[in-house]
């Protein structure tokens, strides 16, 4: 693997740009990084100690970050929601709406303009980039760990809960699930969406992986990771 030093306490959030020729990465030291990675040029077994090529300085710890698709910008989650442009050192924008932290921030891949996050007072929250105030709020009744947006039906998002399961969610109408995802054994932490036949995403729960089809509520597939893999 290709490791690159940066950051000085946890990171908890990367994502590769619009390009894809550079990744962000963001954590506890309160800094967004911007890094330029050369594929052709590195052996994957090689640990680089270079700079990044830019650095934003937030007011506090960061908990997520997340890149447009078309536009120069990118979102941070944590105390508060900021939204961010490469060309400028402040947020461009900045949202609260009462939770103490925000655990994800997603952009939505075909309405650009529309994020969603969750955090620690059980709200999920879509935001409108046109727009001063949040979209809309959805309050779970317990607290949603991650979430991701389904790439082939873009207005659907899927929330990974604490009480074990995952729910999906038609945006325009969230008074009720249009599908609940059940048979984990306890909180469901990290998840992401899957390309492969537009059917599947990845959730993740130690110490095992399960993967569900999206049009089903039961598990289509399960992956148990070895002893090994659990005590690293």
């Amino acid at each position: 693997m290709l490791a690159v030093k940066g950051h000085k306490s946890f990171v908890r959030g990367v994502c590769f740009t619009l390009e894809g020729d550079s990744f962000l990465s963001t954590g506890d030291d309160k800094t967004v990084k911007l890094w330029d990675i050369d594929f052709a040029h590195h052996k994957w077994s090689d640990s680089q100690d270079t700079e990044p090529k830019m650095v934003f300085m937030g007011k506090n710890a960061f908990s997520a970050v997340d890149a447009h698709q078309s536009r120069n910008i990118f979102v941070t989650a944590g105390s508060q929601v900021d939204v961010w442009d490469f060309e400028r050192s402040e947020p461009v924008a900045t949202y609260t709406w009462g939770a103490d932290t925000i655990n994800t921030a997603r952009f939505n891949r075909s309405e650009q303009s529309i994020f969603a996050t969750c955090g620690t007072d059980r709200n999920i929250v879509l935001y409108d980039l046109r727009m001063d105030s949040p979209l809309a709020k959805l309050i779970m009744d317990m607290k949603t760990n991650a979430l991701c947006w389904n790439p082939i039906e873009p207005f659907n998002f899927t929330g990974a809960n604490e009480d074990h399961n995952c729910y999906t969610f038609d945006m325009r109408n969230m008074k009720e699930a249009l599908n609940v995802h059940k048979d984990h054994v306890a909180a469901v932490s990290v998840f992401s969406r899957c390309l492969f036949f537009g059917l599947l995403f990845l959730c993740l729960i130690f110490p095992s992986f399960f993967f569900f089809f999206f049009s089903s509520s039961s598990i289509g597939l399960i992956l148990i990771t070895p002893p090994q893999a659990r005590s690293s």
